[in-house]
């Protein structure tokens, strides 16, 4: 396909991940061998994709993975908060996946994974040169401890990785005693 076929698809998948944000009210994607394709593995991606890679399932029921989850849902909103994903440029434009080994067997064979719970974060990529692309290489992964330490640090972490700041937000509900 052409250049500007590729355009408009990478296009339409930035419009279909915004529209999925604002329908389902969650910042965070389900992902199964297919859409992983679709809105990981395919290019151009005009955004930086984020993985939360688990296995929170029924067969597994891998308890940290729960909770590192939690802090993983609250980054997303924290990133959320502070950026509009369709205006947002290229390179601090984030969408954040989440990605069972129970439903994307595939993904996690592709990246030769054992252990869980992991966050990897893929760069955007605006041009396809033609292969499929390499999502094991091109991740860069970030420390699962911070999952467990303060959002601060978290959030830090994702900077590290990303090169995206985000500030930690105060929640707008008032503690409640």
């Amino acid at each position: 396909s052409s250049d500007r076929d590729q355009n408009a698809e990478g296009l339409d998948r930035v419009q279909g991940i915004h529209d999925f944000i604002y329908e389902k009210e969650t910042f965070i994607i389900p992902t199964n061998d297919r859409n992983f394709t679709k809105f990981v593995s395919i290019q151009p991606r005009f955004y930086q994709a984020a993985l939360f890679m688990t296995a929170a399932g029924s067969n597994y029921n891998c308890m940290p993975c729960k909770s590192a989850l939690a802090a993983y849902e609250e980054m997303a909103f924290h990133y959320n908060s502070q950026y509009d994903f369709l205006i947002t440029p290229m390179e601090h434009r984030m969408a954040f996946f989440v990605v069972d080994v129970d439903k994307a067997r595939q993904a996690f064979k592709d990246m030769d994974l054992e252990t869980v719970p992991r966050v990897f974060v893929l760069p955007a990529v605006s041009t396809d040169d033609g292969t499929y692309f390499n999502v094991k290489k091109n991740a860069k992964e970030m420390n699962t401890h911070a999952l467990l330490d303060t959002m601060s640090v978290l959030l830090k972490e994702l900077e590290n990785v990303s090169g995206v700041k985000v500030e930690p937000k105060v929640s707008p509900f008032p503690a409640v005693f």
